[in-house]
């Protein structure tokens, strides 16, 4: 009679590993297992172990064909258990990367990490510690073997940093006492929670992202937001109120001049504006700026605009520069016909007028008493007579004078008359 009882001893496998023990039994055979701790016995031929210790097992194999029996031992040697641990930060709260740790007891042992649970295709990394980059909630699996056992384990993380916006600086090209402020939520999934500071200065101070906010009171904002996972972060914004229109002016010195003359342009209220220029007609230098020297080539008001620029804003403002010809006549060359020097600082001095005195060349006046005696000389145009002759003051009265000087197109201009002085 040929009887295979198929016993096969020692069988080594892994801790905590159901694991066929008697892969020759035979299945037309009886088999008594004894004991039948962490035994399977769906099939006794071939049971299943799931131990953590070396285990004995007294077998009595029976051929119910010849009646044969046997009896022997099958010895379970357990190598030891990996005993796998993968730690690492399960919440990521900002976009970055994160190191992922696997460790066993066992030396010699290898790892390999997948992004499935299959562990298929190919690995991501090797070795005790890899980086991921996650993005969203991700699951990261490892394989460790040590040779003859394998264990596997798996750690998810979240990595849900806050995704919004507020944009950093809002400017107001108008005078305003509020405005609104919105945080931008970027991700649909995204749960926020939303407090706002300074809270005096802005409605609502919580759960809203759009708010309203009082200029009176602040213009740096902050708002502090946290998601369904914990993460939270803090945005901040500065509103700039620009009111150009309100604060910048212009003025010309002088505002009248001569054909051929030049006045200075002045633009003030805003540092760090750029201008841009309208010319009527001449020439400005330099062709940008706040200050200009202007040389307007036509007979009347030319209007200077300028428009002035800053952070998106802008406003325009206009200035006239009249322009007059030098014209050698009495109506824009004269001595007033009376002066009053009391000393009280007004009409003190007699002196030639004119918009282009400073173009005046060859000039002399000479003043006379009734009888002819001359009481005042002078050759330069800014010099002028206050009512003395001889370091003594004069009685009023009337007084003649005769005045001689050439104009800027070379023409002569000779006047006579009276003057009158009054105290």
């Amino acid at each position: 009679v040929d009887f295979q009882p198929g016993l096969d001893s020692p069988i080594q496998i892994c801790g905590d590993t159901p694991t066929p023990i008697n892969p020759n039994g035979n299945p037309a055979y009886e088999y008594t297992w004894d004991p039948t701790t962490g035994l399977d016995l769906t099939n006794p031929w071939n049971p299943i172990a799931t131990l953590n210790e070396n285990m004995t097992y007294g077998v009595t194999v029976t051929d119910p064909a010849s009646g044969c029996s046997f009896v022997g031992e099958v010895e379970v040697q357990i190598f030891p258990l990996i005993n796998l641990e993968v730690t690492g930060d399960t919440t990521l709260c900002t976009a970055s990367s994160l190191n992922l740790t696997a460790t066993s007891d066992q030396s010699g042992t290898t790892f390999v990490w997948f992004d499935n649970p299959d562990l298929s295709g190919t690995p991501i990394g090797a070795g005790p510690e890899i980086t991921v980059t996650p993005q969203g909630a991700v699951t990261y699996y490892v394989l460790a073997t040590n040779g003859f056992c394998t264990d596997t384990a798996s750690v998810t993380v979240n990595a849900f940093p806050i995704n919004a916006i507020l944009p950093p600086e809002v400017i107001i090209c108008e005078p305003v006492t509020s405005t609104e402020l919105t945080v931008v939520n970027l991700d649909p999934l995204q749960e926020l929670t939303y407090v706002w500071s300074p809270a005096n200065a802005v409605t609502p101070a919580t759960g809203n992202a759009t708010v309203l906010v009082n200029l009176n009171l602040a213009d740096d904002f902050e708002v502090a937001l946290e998601n369904q996972y914990g993460c939270r972060d803090t945005l901040n914004s500065t509103v700039i109120v620009i009111d150009l229109a309100g604060t910048v002016t212009g003025v010309a010195v002088p505002d009248t001049i001569i054909l051929g003359n030049s006045s200075t342009i002045t633009v003030t209220g805003c540092a760090f504006c750029t201008y841009t220029w309208t010319v009527p007609s001449g020439t400005i230098v330099p062709p940008t700026g706040s200050v200009v020297v202007a040389t307007p080539t036509e007979i009347g008001e030319n209007i200077y605009t300028v428009t002035v620029s800053l952070s998106g804003c802008s406003a325009s403002v206009s200035i006239p520069v009249f322009v007059i010809e030098a014209i050698c006549d009495e109506d824009h060359i004269f001595l007033p016909n009376a002066f009053t020097p009391n000393g009280d600082g007004e009409n003190d001095v007699l002196r030639l007028r004119s918009i282009f005195l400073d173009r005046l060349t060859d000039y002399e006046l000479m003043i006379y008493n009734r009888w002819g005696q001359e009481i005042f000389r002078t050759q330069n145009v800014l010099d002028g007579w206050d009512g003395t002759f001889r370091g003594e003051e004069l009685a009023p009265d009337v007084y003649g004078f005769y005045m001689r000087v050439r104009c800027p197109e070379g023409e002569e201009l000779i006047q006579k008359g009276n003057i009158t002085l009054l105290r």
